[in-house]
């Protein structure tokens, strides 16, 4: 055990010195063939030759860079191969949305005895980097998973609950060519940024409401979608019952939530990620923001065990179509019918 919590913290200060690096466009200036010095990456990096030449030794130290003495130079010279360089633009969404949800972590100790909400402001920038994360993935295989649950292109109108910055909503625009698309998200911030996209057009409508205020439009939907976010609703099955109306006689709600088992084990060590980025941030920012205790507290991920009893509540049928549908398993896919 104490060298599991070791290799934590080992893991835990290489994660802060990469955010430095990518923050300071350290990696952009280190090459993979050619070594440069601390001097050289300092200056075409515009840093610091002392801060960055520990940054470094630290990283050379925690075999993210390779580090080689020249003769020529008297002192040591960097460099980094392709596939760590590939694996740090790939990974640097979800790393920067750790880091975000690391930013509340002082909040969460504060409210951890009175459980009181975390405010979803709290977690600095923490709806950019969502978007960043979770928007390559809609972009590439959402048309794919959703051809294979059945859901074609024979629809008028399709509702986007918890749109964020627009990245499932324009994507579901470019899927569904003959229909409108409405994103409804209650964060300002993003509504504006999603406005401000170019890819916006008629058939794009974006709100910035609460989901119980949007029902009341009297609009209809063939389908509602719900990407990485019902997790999120302080009352997940409340905002289900709202669908009873907002869809039509045959439209279908879609879930889509990280892959998890249909009950917690402590075998399951592959959900560790999701359910330690659950207790830091899905759980207490998911909390009634009047503080009162009458929320759900789904938490990540979203388990077919909870999907059932929320969507029963609310009056729907559930069907777990992940298996049939997507080609990879970071993702879970629910499909709800009246």
């Amino acid at each position: 055990m104490a060298n599991l919590i070791i290799e934590s913290v080992s893991g835990y200060l290489r994660f802060q010195l990469i955010q430095v690096g990518l923050e300071n466009r350290l990696f952009d200036v280190i090459e993979e063939t050619i070594g440069k010095t601390t001097k050289q990456i300092a200056n075409e990096a515009n840093c610091d030759e002392r801060y960055a030449e520990e940054w470094c030794q630290a990283l050379a130290l925690g075999s993210v860079l390779n580090a080689v003495f020249d003769n020529a130079f008297k002192e040591y010279t960097y460099t980094i191969t392709g596939a760590t360089k590939s694996a740090l633009l790939e990974l640097t969404p979800m790393l920067r949305l750790v880091n975000s949800v690391g930013t509340a972590v002082p909040d969460v100790c504060k409210n951890f005895s009175s459980g009181a909400p975390v405010f979803f402001e709290t977690y600095c920038n923490v709806q950019k980097n969502l978007s960043d994360c979770l928007g390559p993935w809609y972009e590439t295989h959402l048309k794919g998973v959703l051809e294979r649950a059945g859901i074609n292109n024979e629809m008028k109108n399709i509702l986007d609950f918890g749109c964020g910055m627009g990245r499932s909503t324009f994507a579901l625009s470019e899927i569904f060519h003959n229909s409108t698309v409405h994103g409804v998200d209650l964060d300002k911030l993003s509504i504006d940024e999603a406005r401000k996209n170019p890819k916006c057009s008629e058939r794009i409508k974006f709100h910035c409401q609460d989901a119980s205020e949007f029902a009341t439009t009297g609009q209809q939907f063939e389908l509602v979608c719900f990407f990485v976010c019902l997790h999120d609703f302080a009352h997940p099955t409340k905002a289900l019952e709202l669908c009873q109306h907002l869809l039509t006689s045959d439209g279908k709600i879609a879930v889509i939530e990280m892959a998890g088992k249909e009950e917690f084990s402590p075998q399951n060590k592959e959900e560790f990620n999701s359910v330690a980025i659950s207790t830091l941030h899905c759980v207490p920012a998911s909390r009634p923001e009047n503080g009162a205790k009458t929320g759900e507290d789904i938490g990540n991920p979203f388990r077919l065990s909870q999907m059932q009893r929320v969507a029963k509540s609310a009056g729907f049928e559930v069907e777990n179509v992940s298996d049939q549908v997507l080609t990879e398993t970071g993702y879970q896919l629910f499909l709800l019918t009246k």
